[in-house]
């Protein structure tokens, strides 16, 4: 597969290139950016987000996604299809005849979005989260470890830095006592509606801070060996 920077992907599409077939994303924002249109097949985007940006009308066909955020991402009349997608965001998407079909999908978040717009034909769906306060503290562990477990691969400060987040979150759902161990049944609604918020807040800055980190650490030298960003 080609290693492509994001600034490469967002220079060869304003140049007119509107399909990208065998490339690898990997710690690449794409923020804000007009990507409508846009057509990535075969392809691996791994830690890459595309918050806020335009992809009406894009096509993702046999791609393998983790880590991706399409958060407030323009999606009307987008297409994923036959893609593998784990711990990726969809939440606040704008979908309008949104096709997620024929794919595979396992700890994916998609809260506050017109699930009525979005066409899951044929798609299979694993810890598929519409709404926080469905989330237990087995959940987010189980997610935790999954994330830790794909570092291996990694550069060593990107590693250690997403270890020590991981670390760091499994302590605090062992002492924040609004996030941890108060089962649904004991809780009154006020006090589910603000566990929700919180781990909903808690898993945003999670993903956030990790992609955020990384983009910085590979953009600090393009000419380096690591092939990412």
């Amino acid at each position: 597969m080609e290693h492509m920077y994001s600034q490469q992907l967002v220079e060869q599409f304003r140049a007119g290139r509107k399909e990208f077939s065998g490339i690898h994303l990997n710690f690449c924002t794409l923020d804000s950016i007009d990507l409508s249109g846009l057509v990535i097949r075969d392809s691996k985007l791994e830690y890459t987000a595309f918050w806020h940006s335009n992809l009406n009308g894009a096509k993702f066909i046999n791609c393998e996604m983790f880590f991706a955020s399409f958060y407030t991402a323009l999606l009307e009349n987008a297409v994923f299809d036959n893609c593998k997608m784990e711990m990726t965001r969809f939440d606040s998407a704008m979908l309008k005849n949104t096709k997620i079909i024929n794919s595979r999908l396992s700890y994916c978040l998609c809260v506050n979005a017109n699930l009525g717009e979005l066409d899951m034909r044929n798609t299979s769906k694993f810890k598929w989260i519409t709404d926080p306060s469905s989330v237990s503290d087995e959940d987010i562990i189980d997610a935790l470890r999954v994330i830790g477990n794909r570092t291996d691969e990694l550069p060593i400060e990107i590693k250690s830095e997403i270890q020590r987040r991981i670390n760091s979150s499994l302590n605090d759902f062992g002492r924040d006592p609004r996030l941890s161990h108060i089962s649904t049944q004991e809780k009154g609604g006020y006090e589910q509606a603000q566990r929700s918020a919180d781990i909903y807040k808690a898993m945003g800055n999670f993903t956030d801070g990790i992609i955020k980190y990384g983009s910085a650490e590979v953009y600090k030298d393009k000419k380096s060996k690591w092939p990412y960003g």
